[in-house]
């Protein structure tokens, strides 16, 4: 045995019982004087020093986050004063894909058709932009901020979407979005619902066929997760039971007020679970004031059969399926029903003529093109109406390359093309007709716009201004002879046709 530190102070050769006071340092680099007992590590003892500068440091970040949310107020009411000066009323802008706007315009595509889900069997496509700009929303936005459970500087806002009908379009964009009537069916209560994915919010038992969706800035502010309404979470007192549902089933049976006094802002219901525990399979998110939601975009869309599209939305983004005909009538098989329409076409126009094959091509970049050409026709009080059109050719591979990229304009008036009807793509409304230019069959929509006739050769003439096609022999059904375009975005290659 050895003594530590004199009689009576306690002896232990390890130095665990021995209480005398030891001078020491702590809190290198700082190497503050502390006392600690001699059994003691200096870890063991509080440092007064240290302890009164976490104090400080602690008191200075509180200082500072109050003197960030003071001129985040400041600001944000600076803002809300300017939008109160703003005209009055809705700006609406249609955003184009080139100039200033393509960078605009290709954030808000991809937003949309990157975020389809392919079981949702709704797969879309862009074809229009509106940007919106409501100084009188904006500023009702501004003000929700300031409402929230959090704080300005912890206030999360993302871009969500929403489907609803043309009218609901309508109306939300001029006055705002408007709460539902309180319902057992509003799995989580009477607040507006938004969607990350764009297929779900796309689905017609929302849009009602408008083909619109808008793109919202939303503020969640604090946020409830809601993981499921059979687990527990911080709103599970309000769940209650759908007995109507067949098999019954949970909602949240909250508001705004009940929401608020729970301490949040919304409710996020994360993906992975089930409608009937009270889950859902893509995430949700639902708020209660209808002001802590913007709508920014009206986003118009296409969409196509999903068992065409289905090799698309798997990453490919052209491809060519053939078909066969069956003797089965099958009305649910998609592939199937194309052939019949292209069938039926060709007799129709040629009954001495059969098709043997068909090979159907989908290039998602040309129906975009297409839609877009469409919605411009729209725009302009132009005719909208879609035909089905021959192309033939000589050479196969001329055909695959139109499916693959459209029509190519420096073809016009070449040595192969000499524009005897005019300068452009000839297409014909009969079989025959076309088949005299090559046995390589293609049948395309076609929207042929304003268009005027001719009855006389025009030697590789321009199509008149203020016209998007022109037509030669036109017959009692309105159908003609040899139809001319120079737009390839007025033109969507569909089928390649192989005839007997």
């Amino acid at each position: 045995m050895r003594r530590c530190h004199g009689s009576g102070s306690g002896v232990d050769d390890l130095h665990m019982i021995c209480s005398e006071n030891v001078t020491d340092v702590c809190c290198a680099p700082e190497k503050h004087a502390i006392t600690r007992k001699c059994y003691q590590q200096p870890a063991d003892v509080m440092c007064l020093a240290c302890d009164k500068l976490e104090r400080k440091r602690k008191e200075k970040e509180k200082r500072d986050a109050e003197a960030r949310e003071r001129q985040a107020q400041i600001e944000l009411e600076m803002q809300i004063e300017e939008l109160k000066r703003a005209p009055a009323g809705l700006v609406s802008k249609d955003l184009t894909r080139d100039g200033a706007d393509v960078a605009e315009y290709l954030s808000v595509m991809d937003r949309t058709e990157k975020y389809v889900q392919a079981d949702h069997d709704n797969p879309i496509h862009v074809i229009r932009i509106e940007k919106l700009y409501h100084p009188c929303l904006e500023e009702r936005f501004h003000q929700a901020k300031l409402r929230l459970k959090s704080t300005l500087r912890d206030c999360v806002t993302i871009d969500l979407f929403h489907g609803t009908s043309a009218e609901g379009v309508g109306g939300i964009t001029e006055h705002g979005f408007r709460l539902p009537a309180q319902s057992v069916n509003n799995m989580f209560g009477q607040g507006i619902y938004f969607a990350t994915d764009s297929s779900k919010s796309a689905n017609p038992l929302y849009t009602k066929g408008s083909k619109q969706l808008l793109l919202c800035d939303v503020l969640l502010g604090k946020a409830c997760t809601v993981d499921g309404l059979t687990s527990r979470h911080p709103l599970s007192k309000h769940v209650m039971t759908n007995d109507t549902a067949k098999p019954p089933r949970p909602y949240l049976d909250v508001n705004l007020e009940k929401v608020r006094a729970a301490g949040f802002d919304s409710v996020c219901a994360p993906r992975g679970g089930s409608m009937h525990t009270g889950g859902v399979k893509y995430d949700e998110y639902i708020v209660y004031d209808v002001d802590q939601a913007l709508p920014k975009y009206i986003v118009h869309f296409g969409k196509y059969s999903h068992a065409i599209a289905s090799p698309s939305l798997s990453g490919g983004s052209f491809y060519i399926r053939e078909v066969l005909p069956k003797r089965a009538f099958d009305p649910e098989d998609v592939m199937q029903m194309h052939f019949r329409i292209c069938e039926s076409h060709l007799v129709r126009q040629a009954p001495g003529k059969r098709l043997t094959k068909i090979e159907v091509a989908v290039s998602p970049t040309l129906m975009r093109q297409f839609e877009e050409q469409r919605e411009e026709f729209k725009r302009k009080h132009i005719s909208s109406e879609t035909v089905l059109a021959f192309h033939a050719t000589r050479q196969r591979s001329t055909v695959e390359s139109i499916v693959r990229g459209n029509f190519d304009p420096d073809f016009i008036g070449s040595q192969t093309d000499s524009g005897w009807w005019g300068r452009g793509f000839y297409f014909s409304e009969f079989p025959g007709t076309s088949l005299s230019y090559g046995t390589n069959m293609l049948l395309c929509k076609v929207l042929p716009g304003k268009t005027y006739d001719v009855s006389v050769r025009m030697d590789g003439q321009s199509l008149k201004s203020g016209f998007n096609s022109h037509r030669l022999e036109k017959n009692e059904g309105g159908y003609g002879q040899e139809l001319v375009i120079d737009n390839p975005r007025q033109i969507l290659p569909c089928y390649i046709l192989h005839v007997a």
